[in-house]
């Protein structure tokens, strides 16, 4: 599946990206996916803000941000565009966090019954904006929702790569247990102190080898009125 770069309406509401063209030449439509991204399916940002609009470049960088196999398959890094946990289906981001039947299952059992057919058929950007919203009435702790839910989906893309990489797989249970574990413990005060992470380490320097100087530097912030600071210090092999 090499997809054409102009005639793929990645911005949905967009419709076609030539739609969008503002390059000075003729559009060339011969142009797919592959050609615009290097071997780690990162964009030519430089030629694409030459023939589109700044707007229109960021949204496609953001968009599809997550490499899913569709998203390799779009860009020429892999020809299988499936997802490898059901094998049913094109691995979309939305398939992955949500329309995956494995995910889905779990779904069910947080959103109300009633809620089903609005969840399970938002576009993406809106189903992300409307559970952050809390309108899909989780099944937990009403303060808890909006960081369970991102959570929850940042350990099913997690769980996704465990499943391709390392062949390990959670249950629904695990991961609901889980994401409430990691909910909870940020707090929902709005209070940085329950978010900071303090700690202190006691190492004695270490000289670097002859002929060479080693830069030691460190840094701070201030939680009460958010300033920073960082310094340095270069020392030789004697510690001159």
């Amino acid at each position: 599946m090499m997809v054409n770069f102009w005639n793929d309406a990645r911005l949905r509401e967009s419709g076609p990206l030539k739609l969008q063209y503002i390059g000075s030449g003729p559009l060339d439509e011969t142009i797919r996916f592959c050609n615009l991204v290097d071997a780690e399916g990162e964009w030519n940002s430089n030629w694409l803000l030459t023939v589109l609009p700044k707007n229109v470049v960021d949204r496609i960088q953001v968009w599809n941000k997550l490499l899913t196999n569709e998203e390799h398959t779009r860009r020429g890094m892999n020809f299988f565009p499936f997802c490898e946990q059901c094998g049913k289906a094109v691995e979309s981001t939305i398939h992955v966090v949500r329309d995956c039947g494995f995910v889905q299952s779990m779904w069910k059992s947080l959103i109300p019954s009633i809620k089903w057919n609005v969840f399970f058929n938002l576009h993406v950007g809106r189903w992300i904006h409307w559970n952050i919203m809390n309108k899909g009435n989780l099944r937990i702790n009403e303060g808890e929702r909006p960081t369970f839910f991102s959570i929850l989906t940042w350990f099913l893309w997690k769980s996704r790569n465990e499943f391709i990489f390392n062949n390990a797989s959670r249950s629904s249970h695990e991961f609901i247990a889980l994401a409430l574990v990691w909910a909870k413990s940020f707090g929902f005060s709005g209070n940085m102190e329950q978010l900071a992470c303090f700690s202190k380490t006691e190492q004695g320097w270490q000289h670097p080898d002859p002929d060479w100087i080693k830069i030691n530097i460190d840094g701070s912030v201030s939680i009460s009125n958010t300033k920073a600071t960082i310094g340095g210090v270069v020392r030789d092999s004697s510690g001159n």
